[in-house]
């Protein structure tokens, strides 16, 4: 009888033996492949979002790249104004002052005044060449009346 309880003792270490590596070889291919979901989840989500990541760069891409444009285009658009205010600057250095203006107003209401009076000359040289003239068609009217 001990040998059957030996064979029986062994038989039972042996099935709990093989019981304990089977459950184990169990929980290690169920970890497995839960790892191997888990892995897989993880992987796609990072695809996920590494998509998105691109997406999100190809568009700053494009933003900045219209940014850059538009800075262009401001910098052509303010040298053009710089330049305007140069020909302006220009332009208003050679015009005249307020003395200048001051100064020719002056002139000019000399000038008036000259011609005024070379006017009132003029006037008084005539007279005598408009009755020699008065003087002429009179004749010329009695002339032809006769």
């Amino acid at each position: 009888m001990d040998v059957i309880n030996a064979i029986e003792t062994t038989r039972l270490v042996f099935t709990l033996v093989v019981s304990i590596v089977t459950a184990m070889v169990g929980a290690v291919l169920w970890t497995r492949r839960s790892v191997r979901a888990v892995a897989a989840e993880e992987v796609s989500d990072v695809a996920t979002a590494q998509e998105a990541s691109e997406e999100k760069i190809d568009a700053l891409d494009d933003d900045m790249r219209r940014n850059a444009r538009k800075i262009e285009s401001l910098e052509r658009q303010m040298g053009d104004v710089q330049n305007s205010l140069e020909n302006m600057g220009s332009a208003m250095r050679t015009m005249p002052t307020r003395d200048d203006i001051h100064n020719l107003t002056l002139a000019m209401q000399r000038s008036e005044g000259n011609i005024e009076r070379l006017d009132a000359k003029f006037e008084e040289r005539l007279k005598p060449i408009a009755s020699i003239m008065e003087r002429m068609q009179e004749l010329l009217m009695r002339g032809s009346k006769d």
